[in-house]
């Protein structure tokens, strides 16, 4: 019996079959942000037919995207604000406003998950890629102030965390089985 084999095969079994099943939920600290109103004071200048984007993004490699399985859900106080989730190549269609964001025309954006259609709320699975979160308000919309709440669930992909749990099943019986 090779002890070695068997201790080894029961870490993998105990850390990754739960990581896998039930992951890690989490919170962020919440963000209170400021959201201007559409009307600018200039004339034919609504702000709501633009988006503020942030000016750095997320890189999110495929490889971890296949092998992690992530939720994200973000939840902010106001049905005329709204905010979406898009790849980082739209921020060459935006214009730089030098306070750290882009200002984007929000019908040419592809939303991945949100957008103005937003309720208040947005659900999103992690996937791979440049990514960007945008900003916006509805028409009509008045110039507040917004608590944005974002919660997360990570775990491994099922595949991955049973194959691991595959293999530490049979390095215990390898480890009774040895002489």
């Amino acid at each position: 019996m090779k002890l070695k084999w068997i201790v080894n095969g029961a870490i993998l079994i105990l850390i990754f079959i739960p990581t896998g099943i039930i992951g890690y939920s989490g919170d962020l600290p919440p963000i209170n942000t400021e959201i201007p109103a559409c009307d600018t004071g200039i004339s034919f200048l609504d702000a709501c037919d633009s988006a503020i984007m942030v000016e750095e993004g997320v890189t999110i490699p495929a490889a971890a995207a296949s092998f992690i399985s992530a939720d994200v859900n973000i939840e902010w106080g106001s049905n005329d604000v709204w905010v979406g989730i898009v790849s980082a190549e739209f921020a060459d269609q935006c214009i730089d406003s030098g306070n750290g964001y882009l200002v984007c025309d929000t019908e040419n954006l592809e939303f991945k998950a949100g957008g103005p259609d937003a309720d208040g709320t947005l659900a999103w699975s992690l996937e791979g890629g440049d990514l960007r979160a945008v900003v916006g308000n509805s028409l009509g919309g008045e110039k507040e102030t917004v608590n944005v709440e974002i919660s997360y669930n990570v775990k491994l992909t099922p595949l991955l965390a049973y194959g691991v749990g595959i293999i530490g099943i049979a390095l215990i019986l390898l480890g009774i089985k040895a002489d």
